[in-house]
């Protein structure tokens, strides 16, 4: 990245470049007479010194003035009493706004009572006070004056009196700013303090100095700035290059995957498609560019060069592109390299890997990710778009009473608790040391009666509410209420019916168009089982369950026995920890070769994942798909098997994986086709409840609508589209807390149950369900959430169905939304388009037009525009010139309002905390004519020749314009009624192309046509006068010039070079003579190495006129000895035709000869020796010993084959000092062969010995440092994670300690393996946490070669969650002697806390150190030290700590002295306290 510099610096070097379009200028800052954005209040510890009270947020004494601009001032009416003091803004007088310093309070000192003056800048979130800063009186603001006024806008030139680009500070550090739109053009221009030239600033800050030049050479965004302190002058600008300068700039790297210009098609790819990928850089900033990606599937790295495609319209960016395509699904992971001169960038994904926008770093960062999906994979129909209804079976509905007492035992002998009443809350054995807790302490085996006959009885409920689809929790056998410690897969819990009752659900559900998905467990069983039986529940059955038979010394007695791995001291791996939860063991790394357990569950006629789908053979009493538990953590492979077993029963049956992260490597194609988006609900809430919580299973952060654009785009371009609109948008599930509760409400909880706290979260769930029920998936309900239910983390998040005690307005919400989406195709396949994303409101378009929707099944055209708005109430303007065309009517669905398109906008008004689902109204024609597929164009001097066929129903045409293909178009010409049309206002000698669509009598427009390519230019009439090379002398220093003119009439005929002509010189080597012979023995034999006779081209330089020519020049080095041949070449349009010098009769192209002798050097050097390279992953890493001269080495040439006698072409050349080189162009399993040549500075050459070598995957040694706090307690660090063997464990990998404060580990990792992490001292509740005490992301890595297959990883934990303060000194009861008045409180606590001592507090400003000096009495002091956030309240951050000191009372003589002492003191502080 490129910092400001002083504009006198970066105008030495000043360059007038040439640009194409022009635009009108633009002023940035806002009017003065702006309406104020908000309220803004001071508030802190100085109010009640205005008769307030401290930190009032609704007061009316201390609300702040808008000044326009963003600007926001208050001055205390009188002078505050001198001391310290603390302060905030706050925003419409709440807590939650973009006012409040996330650091904590800001703070000031006041050594005389003063009046204060508080500023804040609404947006720059900026704040300060008149103690630190004084800004420049508003009649002597800095200003804009010189010829650049009038391009700007800005007045007349040279006259401050006229100026109206007067600069801010906008973040009140002394930085004054101004930002503009500027035309292409030469400017001067200086900056005056108020409307007069009385005090005025020129080049290099110099008072009363120079002008400052500006050479713009294309339109442009410019910032000024003016320094008050420095009073230097300088601008943001960036001047166009001309070659290498070894430097990049960050700032003009681009590629956007959210955006079809840079990455198309958008999204995820089907197998033998092609993906196009573009990246934008500063227009001649790069020499090459590549990209490299890795093969999940093959685990490869490929590194594919790109090439440059043109560059923008206004000739500012340069465009390189890659096409890429695959024969197999995989998932794709590249970024960007690219280079200039020794400098080398690289471009991945921003930080948090969503996609979009990506990053340039100075090495290798994170990957963007792109899926490529096999062609035939495909959902049903019903389920994309359907609605989804899950239910947790005991607690929907009893209806049938006489199974509700049948089990006995819960896991093993322990009790069942059956609650009699159906409206208890769920037992949770974590309240049961508190006050009128009636509960048995034991987890998951209380019962309330629900079951499979109360949910056939509600079908009607469920039909009326508008449900397709019902996922049932699991409903086999087990102990347990939740049910997923499967007992018996082949059974239906006794609680919950039977096979009977299984099918007559189903048949019922299947008659109301509703379908059924049930939940698999495969991934572990209970230890309760009939498999495992711990507990020997089941001997008298006659088969031994594997534990049994273990205890009885020979596992293999049971029929199960090879399905668990129980070792000699019987233990066994539980899943996540739990012993009730045996997992099925993994042969080579797969449970399908566990045979008898994949028979069981996959192959056998009736197993399980088939039988439940066709009971007894009856596919109508069988459920619709499953619902697959864990499924990132069983094998891929079973699960391929799995589909392949459901495909025999019901092909393309709904598998939805749980999976809470992205998922995208098991939605190839060959297993799951669903999968619970959490993704989606985690966005959807962060936006909505727009505040920091823990939910119990992530922490939610305040995002605005960008932010949720990005993330659920990235959702979006991630998934195969099938998968997509059929994935499981949920609120919630069983292993949530309650939306409504996530929300803000529960029932239960004094403090969250509130009428208020209700009508609030109850306004943010229907705000939530109508993004959900307008956006593409298949939505999801968790049973009651339309009813009102509420409930916290597991197991209150199980309550019963609040039948009788709904909340009916809810409910009726639900309905109408539900039905909503039901009612309209459009909301459940039509495709989907961000229309909207700012702030407070976010609004996306969905689209069937043209007959056909997002998959090309044919229904009527309807569009649908979603709008939700989680802040005051407002009206939304929203863009939809490339959406739908003015005149089209629409209706809101739930409001009635009517809207209507008009001039490329919908104005549409949407309520607090509120939305609007926008249904075109029937009958309005939205198909558009079909696109033109045969435009034409003629390129000629000055001018584009378009031409193309009628379109039927076209009433007129529109033109495109663009410099690249595929994007950046401009609409350069409307309403044109021919077929044909000439563009004159062009340049010659630049590529442009063109595009054209067709418009019918409504506005329909057509997509746009074939796209073609023109090159206006003048033509060139001549080139010649080419200069011939005498004999050379080969040396590395000497370089051979060659010139030659050319002639286009109209363009070179003018002083100066001709405007975008392009000289290029084209040498090449023949060495065909009788001394050629002689001299290859010598200096150029290379074995091997076939030697290129290819021409090589390189750019010729203008040197000047000669008559009505131009002159050029071009310079190269050769570097064999014999005969070469050259010539030049010329083009005035960009290329795309060459003509080349001639010979005397000026017709005749002429390419001449020239002799290479050699120097009087002719001795080689000495053979390097290339040592065999080790086997790596993607890389091959050559060393080798230097050479020798007898005059000096000049490089080291990198020679390749694929075969041992080649040919070897060289790939690199290295300098005399580098004896080494990896070469990353490789492919994993390929053999490769190398030589190293060194090279003196005649050209000498003497080879190495060859080496072989062949790259493969191998594992990674991978060492990971952690650098901790310094208080950390000794008692180990651990990393948890996904490693494959110890899955997120915080008590495994443990670390050794390094270091006083560092710990390391090394671990073997495949490549390409992608690590989610975080550091741990032994449980979760000694996790890492960040600097504010908050809850962090996992750490995330992708496994990457180094070099010599090692990769290092260092991180720094900045806090744990069990410290949220520590205390250094002094230690509980330290005694100190009777001189000792007072000690110092060293401490370390998060960043934003508050800190109590002695009922003293303060604000932590950084997370770490504190002092704090405290008095003492003599005897025994008491120091209370409390910490608690600063902010909302989170009572992990909250800790006491009581320390006792005692202060040893003196000897008498001592005690007098010192008690007199005391006295003195105590008056000097009465003393200044009364002054």
């Amino acid at each position: 990245m490129f910092k400001r510099r002083a504009l006198g610096f970066l105008l030495a070097f000043l360059l007038v470049f040439t640009a194409v379009f022009g635009s009108m200028p633009m002023e940035f800052a806002k009017a003065e007479t702006d309406t104020a954005p908000a309220i803004a209040n001071v508030v802190g510890n100085f109010q009640s010194k205005l008769g307030d009270s401290d930190w009032n947020i609704n007061s009316d004494k201390t609300i702040m003035t808008y000044k326009g601009n963003g600007f926001y001032e208050f001055t205390t009416p009188v002078a505050l009493p001198a001391g310290d003091y603390e302060y905030k803004v706050a925003l419409n007088h709440s807590w939650e706004g973009g006012g409040v310093p996330s650091q904590g309070n800001l703070s000031f000192h006041l050594d005389s009572d003063s009046v204060v003056t508080f500023y804040y800048n609404y947006n720059t979130s900026s704040i300060t006070d008149s103690t630190k800063y004084t800004p420049i009186p508003e009649d002597k603001l800095p200003r804009l004056v010189g010829t650049i006024q009038p391009a700007i806008g800005a007045g007349d030139d040279w006259k401050p009196e006229t100026s109206t680009a007067i600069m801010r500070d906008y973040k009140f550090n002394n930085v004054y700013e101004y930002t503009a739109n500027v035309p292409k053009g030469n400017y001067e221009f200086k900056v005056t303090l108020g409307p007069s030239w009385d005090i005025n600033y020129g080049l290099n800050g110099e008072q009363n100095g120079p002008n400052i030049p500006l050479n713009v050479a294309y339109d442009t965004k410019i910032t000024f700035y003016y320094d008050s302190v420095s009073h230097n002058i300088w601008t943001d600008y960036n001047p166009p290059l001309t070659g290498p300068d070894n430097n990049i700039y960050y700032d003009d790297l681009r590629h956007d995957t959210h955006d079809p210009f840079f990455r198309s098609p958008f999204g995820a790819i089907k197998t033998g498609d092609t993906v196009t990928l573009r990246i934008q850089a500063k227009n001649h900033d790069i020499e090459s560019a590549k990209i490299s990606y890795w093969d999940d599937i093959k685990k490869t790295r490929i590194e594919v060069p790109m090439y440059r495609i043109g560059q923008s319209p206004d000739g500012k960016y340069e465009y390189w592109e890659v096409k890429l395509s695959f024969d197999h699904p995989t998932r794709i992971w590249y970024y960007f390299i690219l280079k200039d001169g020794t400098k080398t960038a690289y471009y991945g994904d921003n930080d948090e890997q969503l996609g979009g926008v990506g990053k340039a770093t100075d090495t290798e960062n994170k990957d963007f990710e792109l899926t490529v999906y096999d062609k035939n994979l495909d959902t049903p129909d019903w389920m994309k778009g359907s609605v989804m209804y899950q239910i947790f079976p005991d607690r929907f509905f009893n209806g049938d009473s006489s199974n509700d007492h049948l089990k006995k035992y819960s896991r093993g002998f322990d009790p069942v608790e059956y609650h009699s009443n159906w409206y208890e809350l769920p037992d949770n054995p974590n309240d049961k040391n508190k006050l009128g807790y009636t509960g048995d302490g034991i987890w998951s085996n209380d019962f309330f009666g629900g079951d499979l006959k109360g949910i056939d009885d509600k079908l009607d409920y469920l039909k009326s509410l508008g449900i397709s689809v019902i996922y049932l929790n699991p409903i086999f056998q087990s102990p347990s209420n939740h049910r997923y410690d499967t007992t018996d897969y082949t059974k239906i819990d006794e609680l919950l019916g039977d096979l009977s009752t299984f099918k007559k659900l189903m048949e019922d559900a299947h008659a109301k168009g509703i379908k059924v998905i049930l939940d698999g467990v495969f991934n572990h069983t209970s230890d309760d089982s009939i498999y495992f039986d711990r507990y020997g529940k089941y001997l008298n059955t006659g088969v031994l369950g594997a534990y049994q038979a273990w205890k009885q010394g020979d596992q293999s007695k049971s029929p199960y026995g090879d399905w668990y791995e129980i070792k000699p001291d019987g233990t066994y791996e539980g899943w996540w920890g739990f012993d009730s939860l045996p997992v099925i063991r993994q042969i080579n790394g797969s449970e399908y070769n566990v045979k008898s357990w994949a028979d069981f569950i996959i192959n056998n006629p009736n197993a399980i994942s088939k039988y439940w789908l066709n009971p007894d053979g009856d596919k109508n009493v069988g459920a619709d798909g499953w619902r697959l538990d864990v499924a990132n953590e069983v094998a891929h492979d079973f699960w391929v098997h799995f589909r392949g077993a459901i495909n025999t029963v019901k092909p393309n049956a709904p598998m939805v994986a749980e999976n809470w992260n992205d998922a995208s490597l098991d939605l190839l194609g060959d297993s799951f086709n669903s999968v619970m988006n959490y993704l989606f609900r985690n966005a959807v809430i962060d936006f909505i409840l727009d505040k920091s919580f823990d939910d119990g299973n992530v922490v939610h952060n305040p995002i605005d609508a960008a932010k949720l654009d990005q993330r659920l785009m990235s959702i979006y371009e991630r998934y195969p589209l099938p998968v997509f609109y059929s994935t499981m948008n949920l609120l919630g599930s069983h292993d949530t807390m309650r939306i409504l509760t996530v929300f803000g409400y529960n029932s239960a909880d004094e403090n969250q149950n509130s009428q208020a706290a209700k009508d609030l979260a109850v306004k943010r769930l229907k705000l939530a369900a109508i993004l959900q029920m307008g956006y593409p998936g298949m939505p999801s309900i968790y049973y009651g959430d339309e009813a009102g239910q509420s409930g916290g983390k597991d197991p209150d998040n199980r309550r019963t169905f609040p039948w009788g005690r709904e909340d009916t307005d809810l409910q009726t919400f639900f309905k109408k939304v539900v039905n909503i989406r039901n009612e309209n195709q459009v909301l459940k396949t039509g495709d989907l388009e961000t229309l909207y994303a700012n702030g407070d409101v976010y609004a996306f378009g969905r689209r069937i037009i043209n007959g056909k929707d997002t998959f090309g099944k044919s229904y009527p055209d309807s569009v649908a525009i979603v709008v939700i708005n989680k802040g005051d109430a407002k009206q939304v303007s929203i863009d939809t010139t490339k959406f739908i065309r003015d005149g089209v009517a629409f209706t809101d669905a739930l409001s009635g309002k009517t809207y209507t398109v008009q001039d490329g906008k919908i104005v549409v008004e949407v309520g607090s905390m509120d939305g609007a689902i926008l249904i075109s109204d029937t009958g309005q024609n939205l198909t558009a004519p079909q696109p033109i597929t045969d435009l034409k164009a003629v390129s000629g001097n000055g001018k584009v020749d378009l031409s193309w066929s009628v379109v039927d129903k076209a009433v007129s045409y529109n033109i495109y314009r663009s410099t690249v293909k595929g994007g950046l178009y401009e609409k350069i010409a409307s309403n044109v009624t021919q077929i044909t049309y000439t563009d004159t206002e062009v340049t010659n000698g630049l590529k442009y192309v063109y595009a054209v669509t067709a418009v019918d009598n409504d506005g329909n427009e057509s997509a746009l046509s074939n796209e073609v390519e023109a090159y206006p230019a003048f033509p060139i009439g001549w080139a010649g006068n080419m200069n011939q090379v005498n004999t050379h002398v080969i040396g590395v220093n000497n370089p051979v010039e060659v010139y030659a003119e050319v002639w286009a009439q109209g363009l070179t005929d003018k002083p100066g070079q001709g405007e975008n002509m392009i000289a290029q010189l084209g040498y090449r080597y023949i060495g065909d003579t009788v001394g050629d012979a002689v001299y290859n023995a010598v200096y150029n034999k290379v074995e091997g190495v076939e030697i290129s006779k290819d021409w090589t081209w390189v750019d010729a330089q203008y040197v000047g006129d000669s008559g009505n020519n131009d002159k050029y020049m071009a310079k190269f080095v050769p570097d064999m000895v014999g005969t070469w041949e050259y010539i030049m070449r010329f083009s005035s349009n960009q290329g795309h035709d060459w003509t080349y010098t001639k010979g005397p009769d000026g017709k005749t192209d002429e390419a001449k000869q020239f002799t290479v002798v050699p120097s009087n050097d002719v001795e080689t050097p000495t053979a390097p020796v290339l040592q065999q390279p080790g086997i790596e992953s993607s890389r091959v890493t050559l060393n080798w010993s230097p050479s020798a001269d007898d005059v000096a080495i000049f490089g080291y040439e990198i020679y390749k084959s694929s075969s041992e006698t080649g040919p070897f072409i060289k790939i690199a050349t290295v300098s005399d000092s580098v004896y080494n080189y990896v070469d990353t162009d490789v492919v994993n399993g390929n053999v490769y062969y190398y030589k190293v040549v060194a090279v003196d500075t005649s050209y000498n050459r003497t080879a190495s010995n060859t080496v072989k070598a062949t790259p493969d995957i191998i594992p990674i040694k991978v060492t990971f440092n952690v650098t901790i706090p310094d208080y950390t307690p000794d008692d180990g660090v651990n990393i948890a994670g996904n490693f494959p063997d110890a899955f997120w464990n915080p008590n495994a990998n443990q670390m050794t300690k390094a270091g006083s404060n560092t710990y390391s580990i090394t671990l073997t990792l495949n490549e390409g393996t992608q690590i989610e992490y975080k550091y741990a001292r032994g449980s979760w509740d000694k996790v890492e946490k960040g600097e504010y005490g908050n809850e962090i992301d996992n750490r995330k890595i992708t496994v990457v070669n180094q070099g010599s297959n090692t990769m290092v990883v260092n991180d720094t934990v900045q806090r744990w969650r069990d410290v949220p303060i520590y205390i250094y000194s002094p230690k509980d009861k330290t005694i100190v002697d009777a001189n000792t008045s007072e000690i110092e409180i060293k401490g370390n606590t998060y960043k934003g806390a508050k800190v109590t001592i002695n009922d003293e507090s303060f604000v932590q400003q950084e997370n770490g150190v504190f002092t704090k000096v405290v008095p003492l009495e003599y005897g025994v002091n008491t120091i209370k030290i409390h910490v608690e956030p600063s902010g909302d309240k989170n009572n992990e951050l909250t800790k006491d700590i009581t320390i006792t000191v005692t202060r040893e009372k003196p000897a008498r003589r001592q005690n007098l002295l010192l008690l007199h002492q005391q006295k003195q003191q105590n008056h000097l502080k009465k003393y200044h306290k009364a002054k």
